[in-house]
């Protein structure tokens, strides 16, 4: 008998045997992972400093924009042909695993 297969009489999917424990398993780890996203959310009823911390991220989202609103009008002078480090003669002999395999 295979692990899934489908019952014609009831009209549902059974699982047995080890594709049953794998099914509970990532079951049991997707409603852990919910429920500590629900309770980090503050969807719990009981959660404290909710305002605070929609502020804080709020913040932290306005500095990571300023950054790359401020990488987009310096960047040409801190990288660029005349810029601080010229990249031109560097990018002909990179390959592109060497940017992300140091």
């Amino acid at each position: 008998m295979p692990p899934i297969r489908f019952d014609p009489e009831s009209g549902n999917v059974v699982v047995t045997g080890t594709a049953l424990a794998a099914y509970r398993r990532a079951r049991s780890a997707t409603g852990a992972l919910w429920s500590r996203t629900r309770e980090f959310a503050g969807f719990e009823g009981d959660a404290t400093y909710l305002v605070p911390r929609w502020v804080f991220l709020r913040m932290v989202a306005l500095i990571h924009l300023l950054n790359f609103v401020d990488l987009i009008r310096f960047g040409t002078g801190m990288i660029g042909e005349k810029g601080v480090y010229p990249v031109a003669g560097l990018l002909p002999n990179m390959r592109l695993t060497d940017l992300f395999l140091r």
